[in-house]
């Protein structure tokens, strides 16, 4: 029987809590944050901020913040920094730790000071110049004690809050899109980009797949069996979107066209049908999504897409790309080069028996397919 997360007692509850403002200079990062490595010292607010450049989607972050303002419905979740190893009272602290949103913090310092920025520097200065908002007074709920907001946080995040479906991403995209209609369209996206935080092409294929949807739906989704708005999988859509190959077997530019002009419809239907009709056995011609490149190469060759289109398995039809070719010949280039490493340096290896069986077994491996190769060639009348 599966364990259920009892939620927070109310008084660990944010909404029973008064939102407080603090000046940035008396907020500084969780030392003690979980999702920092080991190589960097919590305790220093230069090393958190590079490699939150780094390692996150902070500048985008900081375009979000800069365009909208601090969302105060988000209040960063705060307790007293310790002094001398304990944590004074909250009417006594002079700093507090942000526990709960240490990337808005990351983000908040640099719409007031780019110059924190050690990496991506041109980045991080280009949407600072930009930002409408800078705020130096952040929104906090203060707690006593750290260990508070970690048990209301073990709530909010594996099993109190869902995250919004791509789909309702896109949804909410497209409403706000209205807004801005009168900008020029590479502006509108990049405008909703900064909204949510993200890049422009990612709302651009977002919303390419969303009126592709759109049309699926009107059709009443070609009459797939079981396919409907409660279990079609978005994601496969719009990840199938970042294929040029398959954009362009749509009848589009990029996958980052949601005006789709010279869309054929009919290879969108053939699509969905690959991607989402399942067969007795149920399965899909498509089989797991991780099958999208495979399907790009199969839609760009017109030999293999007649072959798939005539009922050959997607295996079968890739054959027909020269992919396969392509991924033999890399990999037997990619094992020479390995081969030739080892080799330089077995004067300095302890070799074992094992390591004896292994170049055994590799040499056999390779006098077989030596031997199969050459045929092949035979058979083909390549000299």
């Amino acid at each position: 029987m599966t364990e259920t997360k009892a939620a927070p007692d109310e008084e660990s509850h944010p909404e029973s809590k008064s939102v407080k403002y603090l000046s940035i200079d008396r907020i500084r990062f969780d030392p003690e944050n979980p999702r920092l490595p080991p190589s960097v010292d919590g305790t220093s607010r230069e090393e958190v901020i590079q490699w939150m450049i780094r390692e996150s989607t902070l500048v985008e972050l900081m375009g979000s913040i800069g365009e909208e303002g601090y969302f105060p419905g988000e209040p960063m979740l705060v307790a007293p920094s310790k002094t001398n190893g304990e944590r004074p009272p909250i009417d006594e602290a002079r700093t507090f730790d942000v526990v709960e949103g240490n990337r808005r913090l990351g983000a908040v310092l640099l719409l007031n000071d780019p110059g924190l920025a050690e990496v991506k520097t041109r980045s991080v200065n280009e949407t600072a110049s930009e930002a409408t908002h800078r705020p130096d007074k952040i929104p906090t709920i203060q707690y006593e004690k750290r260990k508070e907001i970690l048990n209301y946080l073990g709530y909010r995040h594996i099993t109190g809050i869902q995250e919004w479906s791509t789909l309702s991403k896109s949804k909410y995209l497209s409403s706000l899109k209205e807004k801005f209609n009168d900008l020029e369209e590479v502006e509108q996206y990049r405008t909703l980009a900064k909204r949510i935080g993200s890049r422009r092409d990612y709302v651009e294929r977002l919303l390419t797949g969303l009126e592709l949807y759109e049309i699926v739906a009107r059709e009443e989704f070609f009459h797939v069996e079981n396919l409907d708005p409660e279990n079609i999988d978005f994601t496969v859509i719009t990840t199938a979107l970042s294929y040029t190959k398959i954009a362009t077997f749509l009848g589009l530019e990029s996958g980052r066209d949601p005006e789709l002009e010279g869309l054929v419809e009919d290879h969108l239907e053939e699509l969905v049908r690959w991607m989402f009709e399942k067969n007795t056995e149920n399965q899909t011609r498509l089989g797991d999504s991780r099958n999208i490149s495979v399907l790009a190469d199969v839609v760009g060759e017109e030999d293999a897409l007649e072959a798939f289109r005539s009922g050959k398995a997607l295996e079968e039809a890739h054959n027909l790309t020269g992919a396969p070719t392509e991924i033999f010949q890399n990999q037997i280039d990619k094992a020479l080069d390995s081969l030739k490493s080892a080799r330089d340096q077995l004067h300095l290896a302890d070799p074992t028996q094992p390591d004896a069986e292994t170049l055994l077994e590799i040499m056999k491996l390779a006098k077989t397919m030596k031997s199969s190769t050459e045929d092949s060639i035979m058979e083909r009348g390549i000299e």
